[in-house]
C-alpha cells in the first residue's frame, strides 16, 4: 500500500482545491457506499438498516435484556426503543419480563423474526464500521484526527454521532 503524503509533502502541481474536490468525491463515495447497503436491505427484508441492525443482534443474543441493547449498538436507548417498537409491532420479536426481576425486560425473536433475519444482507452493522475494522491503526489514527478537524471546521453537533447511519 503506497504511503500517504501529508499536505506539505505533496508536489507542488497538486493544489489544496484539487485536494478539495478529491475529498469531496471520496466523501460521495463513501456516502453512496452506505446508502446502498442500506437500501439493499430495505428491499431484501423491508426494514431500516438500525431495525435490521437490532434484529440481527437479538438473534445473536436471544433473550438479551432489552437495556444492554443500546450499548450493543453504540447508541442511544430512545432510538432502539423506537426500532423495537417498530419490530414487535410487525411482530418479529417478543418481549418479556423476567422471572427474577419484574423490571428486566427479555427480547427474543419470534419465529416470523427467525424467518426474517436469515434474510438480511451482510454485514447487518453496515458496510462502514467492518471497513473501519479492516485499517490498520495508524490509518484509523489519522482519519480519526481528520474527521475530527472537519467536524470543528462544520461546528457539527457531537451528539449526533450516537445516530446510526441508516437513520440519518
Amino acid at each position: 500500500m503506497p504511503r500517504t503524503q501529508k499536505p506539505s509533502e505533496l508536489p507542488e502541481s497538486v493544489s489544496k482545491a484539487s485536494l478539495e474536490q478529491n475529498v469531496l468525491r471520496q466523501f460521495r463515495i463513501v456516502f453512496a457506499a452506505i446508502r446502498a447497503h442500506f437500501q439493499q436491505i430495505e428491499q431484501a427484508v423491508g426494514l431500516g438498516g438500525a431495525q435490521a441492525w437490532l434484529l440481527s443482534v437479538i438473534a445473536d443474543q436471544p433473550g438479551i435484556d432489552t437495556q444492554a441493547l443500546p450499548d450493543q449498538m453504540k447508541t442511544r436507548p430512545a432510538i432502539v426503543n423506537q426500532a423495537l417498537k417498530g419490530l414487535q409491532k410487525r411482530g418479529l420479536v417478543q418481549i418479556d419480563a423476567s422471572m427474577s426481576d419484574p423490571n428486566t425486560w427479555h427480547v427474543s425473536l419470534s419465529t416470523t423474526g427467525k424467518t426474517l433475519v436469515s434474510r438480511i444482507p451482510q454485514p447487518p452493522t453496515g458496510v462502514l464500521p467492518v471497513a473501519l475494522q479492516a485499517l490498520n491503526p495508524d490509518s484509523l489514527g489519522q482519519l480519526e484526527a481528520g474527521l475530527e478537524k472537519l467536524i470543528e471546521a462544520l461546528s457539527a453537533d457531537p451528539r449526533t454521532g450516537d445516530i446510526p447511519l441508516a437513520e440519518l
